[in-house]
């Protein structure tokens, strides 16, 4: 319930995405999401990280 409503008031504090005007607005907003999430949930970015990474393939 907490997360919840710590979500919706993030949600409010950014526009929505239909008004962003610019690639690079919408990037700057994706940083700055990837950013709160990584210093509220650091386990969760990691564990995201290592999902969509690639296995190092030796040569």
């Amino acid at each position: 319930m907490v997360m919840a409503i710590r979500l919706d008031l993030i949600a409010d504090s950014l526009p929505p995405l239909s008004n962003i005007q610019h690639p690079l607005e919408g990037i700057f907003y994706l940083i700055i999401i990837a950013v709160f999430f990584r210093w509220k949930w650091p386990k969760t970015w990691n564990t995201f990280l290592l999902k969509i990474s690639v296995n190092e393939k030796k040569i």
